[in-house]
């Protein structure tokens, strides 16, 4: 999606405070188009503040899979990724990041495959999860 069409999305989905808030905020604006990177600062600033963004920013550094689905360490980690832009800018240091996170044995199997991307990161470590899920039924059996 263009950074155009997010804000207007953005936008037209506020509701109540936020929407209020939004038109005595756009009253002041410039008359040049506004940037999504702008209107995220705006809202951001406005709504979370630097403790919670320092808080959600900590949490991600500290996230961990743990005893959490593949599925949920992923949503975990793309929901606190967007607070540490450093990371989030740059697919190596996302992918790194978000290996370091993972139970060993599926860090094991994605280091094995030598993928680079943060995309292939992940799709081999939702396969590595799927092969250890097979790994114990074959055991149980």
């Amino acid at each position: 999606m263009e950074d155009d069409d997010k804000v207007m999305c953005d936008i037209f989905l506020l509701t109540k405070h936020a929407r209020i808030w939004w038109e005595s905020e756009s009253v002041a604006l410039p008359a040049r188009p506004l940037t999504w990177h702008t209107f995220k600062s705006m809202f951001y600033n406005k709504y979370f503040s630097k403790d919670v963004r320092a808080n959600k920013a900590s949490d991600f550094l500290n996230l961990k899979q743990g005893t959490m689905s593949m599925a949920e360490y992923i949503q975990q980690f793309e929901d606190g990724v967007q607070y540490v832009p450093y990371i989030a800018q740059n697919d190596t240091s996302k992918g790194e990041h978000f290996m370091r996170g993972l139970r060993s044995e599926i860090k094991r199997d994605v280091q094995m495959s030598k993928v680079a991307t943060y995309g292939e990161i992940v799709e081999r470590a939702l396969m590595a999860e799927q092969d250890e899920q097979d790994i114990d039924r074959d055991r149980q059996q």
